[in-house]
C-alpha cells in the first residue's frame, strides 16, 4: 500500500503517521487516566483523532483500490493517443528531479502546524489567564509542544513518501489521451467542472517539455489545487504530442 507507484501513497503514510501518533496519545492518556494524574477528556480525545484517522485510512485505501482500476482501464483501453515508457535512466533523473523540488517541504510544514498550534497556545493562555484559571506559559507550552508533536510526524511522513518517490525503481510510464493522462501512476481526467485542464503546451529544450496546467476542486475539498505538470518527452515520440497538443488547441 505504500508503494510510492500506488495511487495516494503519500497521502496514506502521511494519515497513517497521524493515526499511530493519536493511538499513542490513547494509550498514554488511558494509562495516566487509571493513575489518576491526567484527565479522562484527554482519552476522549485521542480516541476521537484515532477514529478520525482510521475511517481516513479505510477511505484512502479504497480511493486508492478505485483510482487503480481507473489507470487500468485507461492504459488498457484505446483512448491512449500516445503513450511511452521511460528508459530506467530517465526514469530516475526524473524521479531526482522532484525529489529536489520536494525536499525541503518538511521544514515549511513542521514550522507552520508548530506555529499555528502555538499561536493557538497563547491565545487560549491569555484567556485562561485572564479567567485567572490557566497560566499562559503551560498553556503556550502546551501548544508548541502538540503543534511539534504534529507537525513532525506530518513532515516526517511527507520526507519519507518523496524520499520513497526518488527511490522507486518501477518503470515510469506516460499515456496521453484527450481530458486525461497518467503520468508515473499519477492519474489525471476532466470530470465537470470539478477537475479541468486548463491548458496544454510545449517548451522547447534539450528535451521537449510538455507542460499541462489542471485545476481541481471537488466537494470535499475546501480550496482549489492548481497543478503545473511537466512531462518530459522523448524524441521518438515527439510527433505524436506535437499532433495531440494540436488536436486540443483547435
Amino acid at each position: 500500500m505504500l508503494n510510492p507507484s500506488r495511487p495516494y501513497a503519500r497521502a496514506l503514510r502521511t494519515v497513517l503517521a497521524l493515526f499511530l501518533l493519536a493511538l499513542a496519545a490513547l494509550l498514554i492518556g488511558a494509562v495516566l487516566a487509571v493513575a489518576a494524574f491526567w484527565s479522562p477528556l484527554a482519552v476522549v480525545v485521542s480516541g476521537a483523532f484515532a477514529a478520525l484517522f482510521g475511517v481516513m485510512l479505510v477511505a484512502i485505501v479504497w480511493a486508492g483500490i478505485v483510482r487503480q482500476r481507473q489507470i487500468a482501464d485507461f492504459v488498457g483501453g484505446d483512448r491512449p493517443l500516445v503513450r511511452w515508457t521511460y528508459t530506467p535512466d530517465e526514469a530516475t533523473s526524473i524521479r531526482a528531479g522532484r525529489w529536489e523540488e520536494e525536499r525541503a517541504d518538511w521544514k515549511v510544514q513542521f514550522g507552520c502546524l508548530t506555529g499555528l498550534f502555538g499561536i493557538v497556545g497563547v491565545l487560549v493562555g491569555v484567556m485562561g489567564y485572564f479567567s485567572g484559571e490557566l497560566d499562559p506559559l503551560v498553556a503556550t507550552g502546551v501548544g508548541l509542544a502538540f503543534g511539534a508533536a504534529v507537525g513532525g510526524v506530518v513532515a516526517l511522513a511527507n520526507h519519507a513518501g518523496a524520499n520513497a518517490g526518488r527511490g522507486a525503481t518501477g518503470p515510469a510510464s506516460v499515456a496521453l489521451g484527450i481530458g486525461e493522462f497518467v503520468f508515473d501512476g499519477e492519474y489525471f481526467r476532466e470530470r465537470g467542472a470539478e477537475h479541468v485542464i486548463e491548458g496544454m503546451r510545449l517548451e522547447e529544450g534539450a528535451v521537449l517539455d510538455l507542460v499541462i496546467e489542471t485545476w481541481s476542486h471537488p466537494w470535499y475539498q475546501r480550496t482549489s489545487l492548481e497543478r503545473e505538470w511537466h512531462i518530459l518527452v522523448p524524441s521518438e515520440q515527439v510527433d505524436g504530442v506535437r499532433r495531440l497538443v494540436a488536436s486540443v488547441e483547435r
